[in-house]
């Protein structure tokens, strides 16, 4: 469990900027996903560093483990009652363990411990992630288009960042967010740490990434183009069993090429 909890971690506090009070517009939150709702996540970490004794912090450390993860939606409140999702979240380790932890997600406010896993559906550019509370001051910078293997999405992105300028310690943190926007699903986080001190410099960074989903399945081709491949093709296998050969009345008949007798 614990591991999760670190995951959650990094995908909330490391990059909250501040604290503030109902500073968000007040906004109706619906819920986009529904019950049932599958979602397959990969997961990358990368660490390089000039000091051979850098140890990944623990709050990296679950990232680093994780093969792949997935969330299910096995609950959803819309309103009247405030929104929110509850998720049931499996973690697949490298070692082939895995810890499997249900939390949820008030849309309103981000309380819960899947923190922006899901946020409300439809936000545009200028939202708030959230309404109430430290993520009242998160607003979506832009509505982007973004490629997954699952299709073409409208995204809505937030980026974050911190930084810290000490005598002999310098670290600078950035954190980006892509949620699908008629979902309110999360569909790519990604992160990149920078220390440096007077000594070494080490960049940690990290991706987690939408591959798998049970919601969208976009065609490789639209339906009116495959129906017209199929005749074509359909077309194409008749005429290769068969002759067309013109009769008395200069109408055009099919007969098989069994049924043709030689000239």
């Amino acid at each position: 469990m614990r591991r999760l909890f670190w995951i959650v971690l990094v995908l909330s506090s490391l990059g909250a900027i501040g604290i503030g009070a109902n500073l968000a517009k007040a906004q109706v939150r619906t819920v986009g996903v529904s019950l049932g709702d599958l979602f397959k996540y990969t997961v990358t970490f990368d660490l390089s560093s000039t000091d051979p004794n850098v140890t990944i912090p623990p709050y990296f450390v679950s990232l680093n483990d994780t093969e792949w993860m997935s969330t299910s939606i096995i609950d959803v409140s819309n309103p009247p009652a405030r929104a929110s999702v509850t998720v049931q979240m499996t973690m697949h380790f490298k070692n082939g363990t895995e810890t499997v932890q249900v939390g949820i997600t008030d849309l309103e406010s981000g309380i819960g411990n899947m923190t922006n896993w899901v946020v409300a559906a439809n936000l545009n550019p200028n939202d708030a992630v959230y309404t109430e509370g430290m993520y009242s001051t998160w607003f979506i910078n832009e509505t982007i288009v973004r490629t997954y293997p699952s299709g073409t999405r409208n995204t809505n992105h937030f980026n974050t960042s911190t930084e810290s300028n000490m005598t002999g310690f310098y670290q600078y943190y950035s954190q980006n967010f892509y949620w699908d926007k008629s979902t309110g699903i999360m569909v790519e986080m990604s992160f990149s740490q920078t220390t440096q001190t007077n000594v070494s410099q080490t960049i940690m960074s990290g991706m987690i990434t939408m591959s798998e989903s049970s919601v969208w399945i976009v065609p490789e081709f639209p339906t009116w183009i495959s129906i017209q491949l199929i005749l074509i093709v359909l077309t194409i296998t008749i005429a290769a069993k068969k002759k067309i050969i013109p009769n008395t009345n200069s109408a055009t008949r099919w007969i098989p090429e069994t049924q043709v007798k030689p000239q």
